[in-house]
């Protein structure tokens, strides 16, 4: 039910900012079947986390300080995922990792 370009690119921006941005050595996706046929993952990297707000996290240009990128990474991510009717989440976890949550259409088989 997903499209496959749209989620490798997800997949992509998400471990790439966990590496570039982060410092993250690991990264750990978890998948469960949510409710009315839909998919709940859950990625969470052990970087050194995120300064910005979660509200902020996917807009377009949000930069926690001078020396931050331009946001476009993260905003791909929840783009990619609205527009396959699901949503994106980013849980930012202090200076301990930090965590997307994706909840898309489909069931795991």
């Amino acid at each position: 039910k997903v499209d496959r370009r749209a989620f490798e690119s997800i997949l992509k921006n998400v471990a790439q900012n966990a590496i570039l941005h982060g410092s993250a050595q690991n990264l750990h996706l978890d998948a469960m079947s949510g409710a009315d046929s839909r998919v709940r993952l859950l990625i969470e990297d052990d970087g050194c986390g995120s300064q910005l707000e979660a509200h902020k996290m996917g807009v377009l240009f949000s930069r926690p300080g001078r020396t931050s990128r331009n946001g476009i990474g993260l905003y791909l991510v929840r783009k990619f995922a609205d527009r396959m009717g699901g949503e994106a989440r980013f849980i930012p976890k202090g200076t301990r990792g930090f965590g997307v949550e994706l909840d898309l259409e489909g069931r795991l088989k």
